[in-house]
């Protein structure tokens, strides 16, 4: 009953039914499965409430008690393992999180399980946690799998709205844009027929910055006057869900030349993500979208200000020999706004950094990737090394 109330919302008399329910057991080892079934709820409330310390301490709560099983379950400790995986991501520890879902999926395989409804579900989190990180190919090369598992009657019927939401949103970064407004569009179209508000939230965010990116500007600010009115009636005033719509504001006022709209804009994108005191992630997101338009607007210095504080932000979290698309393109405006106001070695060392970010995560033949590396070689040309 509380998982059925927490999705509808009612997150504090979840919370009272979960605790509830779990101080009715009692501490004796025969009794080791049904806490652990009623923790595992517990920890899926707190998910729902966006609580990810509760998410994470009852998901470490849960595997504590696996040994105390009289009869091992290898199918259970791979639940748990998922959800132990899923409570860190939703935390925003996203190298742990990505770690745990690695160990999740050898237990996976190791049951025959790759290709169940449980994997595509495991996939697709992991994917999530991929994509933040910037680990943009890996992320949908997941997102497919998942769609793979809910094709396997040869459509996409069974596709979910989230994971067409999830995928398309990748797939912008990708620059795939034809193909991220469809699948879009195709999750607009079955939240809406299914009542499910969030995913419909969530894929008018993507279908706007598609349409955006594609030149449909009207389209765009069209999507954006009907999310509006969602998210006011949804977040208090101050929420960091309002700087996604800020940027995309920010970005159509500047295509339409309006250039001290779209500074407002950014602006306000990155105090709302700055103010923030849980989605500290969220910053460095908003502070590289700010830059790369500062140098759209040739403010140079601006730009290599906010580059270099999301570089900051994005190393102290990443977790050690991976590449991110996100440090790529922070590199990558720092070393164009070095070139055009700054000193020519530091640009150089800025754009080979971009490049070996940009490769591995977005691919040789993205647009991004192909810049970086045309730059960097015209900044090694023109240092002579």
């Amino acid at each position: 009953l509380a998982i059925a109330v927490g999705r509808a919302g009612e997150h504090g008399r979840a919370e009272a039914l979960f605790r509830e329910g779990l101080a009715e057991l009692p501490d004796e080892p025969q009794f080791a499965l049904d806490r652990i079934a009623c923790l595992r709820d517990g920890s899926t409330v707190a998910r729902q409430a966006a609580d990810p310390v509760h998410a994470v301490e009852r998901a470490r709560a849960t595997q504590a008690l696996l040994p105390l099983l009289r009869y091992p379950s290898t199918v259970l400790e791979m639940r748990t393992q998922m959800d132990l995986a899923e409570s860190y991501r939703i935390a925003g520890d996203y190298p742990t999180a990505i770690a745990a879902f690695e160990l999740a999926y050898s237990r996976l395989v190791a049951l025959g399980r790759e290709n169940t409804e449980t994997a595509g579900t495991l996939y697709n989190n992991w994917a999530l946690a991929l994509n933040a990180t910037g680990q943009t190919l890996q992320a949908e090369a997941l997102y497919m799998r998942a769609m793979r598992i809910s094709s396997e009657a040869g459509t996409d019927k069974n596709v979910s709205p989230m994971l067409f939401t999830n995928l398309a949103r990748t797939l912008i970064e990708l620059d795939r844009l034809p193909d991220a407004a469809r699948y879009a569009d195709q999750a607009y179209q079955r939240a809406r027929a299914a009542g499910d508000e969030i995913v419909v939230e969530h894929s008018l965010l993507v279908r706007a910055r598609a349409y955006r990116m594609l030149g449909d500007r009207a389209r765009a600010e069209t999507i954006l006057a009907e999310l509006a009115p969602r998210f006011q009636a949804k977040f208090p005033a101050g929420s960091v869900g309002f700087a996604s719509l800020a940027i995309e504001r920010a970005w159509l006022a500047q295509a339409k030349g309006d250039r001290t709209g779209a500074a407002a804009e950014a602006d306000r994108a990155v105090a709302l993500a700055r103010g923030d005191g849980v989605r500290r992630e969220l910053l460095p997101l908003y502070l590289l979208r700010r830059a790369e338009l500062w140098l759209a607007q040739d403010r140079f210095d601006a730009a290599k200000d906010d580059a270099a504080e999301a570089i900051r932000a994005y190393e102290a979290n990443a977790a050690p020999g991976t590449h991110s698309s996100f440090l790529g393109r922070a590199y990558l405006a720092l070393g164009r706004a070095l070139l055009a106001s700054g000193p020519p070695e530091e640009a150089r060392a800025a754009l080979a950094s971009a490049v070996l970010h940009l490769r591995p995560s977005l691919g040789d033949l993205h647009e991004q990737t192909k810049l970086a590396q045309r730059l960097s070689t015209s900044a090694i040309a023109k240092t002579g090394r």
